[in-house]
């Protein structure tokens, strides 16, 4: 099995045709493309549809580049496993996170883990969820801490807390008359659609959530703009910039300069935060010292509120 002529396939699918992934591999593009030429002269099938631009994959294509990630993927596991075999303690720990997380999730976690483990290398990469989803499949991700739930079936999700959302607003924004400070009251009184809302960007999961939320209550409000960073957006909400729906972790962590008002939505709208591996992949053994880390977490918090 050549598995550099595995990468060279994977790479043209990725990158959308030969001149970007020879540039993304650092060879020529006559050289890749005399590869591609050879490999399906061997195989006696056509990978590509080079008729059209970008270039397509085939039928045979498409179960050439599913088996080829599976087979990358089995070479990369057997590397990792002789890998924890050699060094018990010590190895490379890689974890996506979203980057809500990078801010909420991790410090709640890293201080324990790097304190408990100080010999394991780690790599923290922040995107938004469907490219960590995309790479942890790819097997360039050990683990992703993430809003549930994950709909991928290739992708196993252990849940670590369960947290409620909020509307936000500019204190005194909204008036309730004293009534519970819920969404529902103030989707019945106010016009929401007349507002102007901060939300994230597609591909984050906060987004995805918020818009399902708006379909439901047949809500087409003002977008102000779109923005990744969210303890930005309640701060901006803060100063009467516009409205926005956040996680409770969220709202419980940041301190406030100006103190914003938030109301909850319905329980059908709690989300959960956990953290997510490739279900049929290998899980290094410092993917499961970070898991066991997050299990002590919520035992000993657990604990704390009994």
């Amino acid at each position: 099995m050549d598995f550099k002529q595995l990468q060279y396939i994977l790479a043209i699918y990725e990158e959308g045709g030969i001149s970007k992934a020879a540039e993304k591999l650092f060879i020529s593009q006559p050289s890749l493309s005399k590869c591609v030429i050879s490999l399906e002269k061997q195989l006696g099938m056509k990978i590509f549809d080079r008729s059209v631009v970008p270039i397509e994959l085939t039928p045979f294509g498409k179960a050439y580049i599913e088996t080829a990630q599976q087979i990358l993927n089995l070479n990369d596991d057997l590397i990792r496993r002789i890998s924890d075999i050699k060094n018990v303690d010590t190895g490379l720990l890689r974890i996506g996170t979203t980057f809500t997380g990078a801010s909420q999730k991790l410090p709640h976690i890293l201080p324990k883990f790097i304190e408990e483990h100080p010999n394991i290398e780690m790599e923290i990469i922040e995107e938004s969820t469907s490219l960590l989803e995309e790479t942890l499949i790819k097997g360039n991700l050990d683990l992703i801490l993430l809003n549930g739930p994950i709909e991928n079936k290739k992708i196993k999700f252990l849940p670590i807390k369960q947290e409620k959302l909020y509307l936000v607003t500019q204190p005194g924004y909204f008036n309730l008359n004293g009534k519970e400070k819920n969404f529902d009251n103030i989707y019945r009184k106010y016009n929401l659609n007349d507002e102007e809302f901060i939300i994230q960007h597609q591909g984050q999961k906060m987004r995805h959530i918020v818009d399902g939320i708006f379909e439901d209550y047949e809500l087409d409000p003002k977008i102000k703009f779109e923005m990744r960073n969210i303890n930005a957006i309640i701060k901006l909400c803060a100063e009467g910039v516009g409205l926005a729906i956040v996680n409770e972790s969220i709202k419980d962590s940041l301190d406030y300069h100006i103190k914003p008002d938030f109301y909850y939505l319905p329980k059908r709208y709690d989300i959960q935060t956990g953290v997510g591996y490739r279900k049929d992949g290998y899980t290094s053994e410092a993917a499961k010292k970070f898991l066991e880390t997050i299990n002590d977490i919520k035992n000993s918090e657990r604990a704390a509120y009994i």
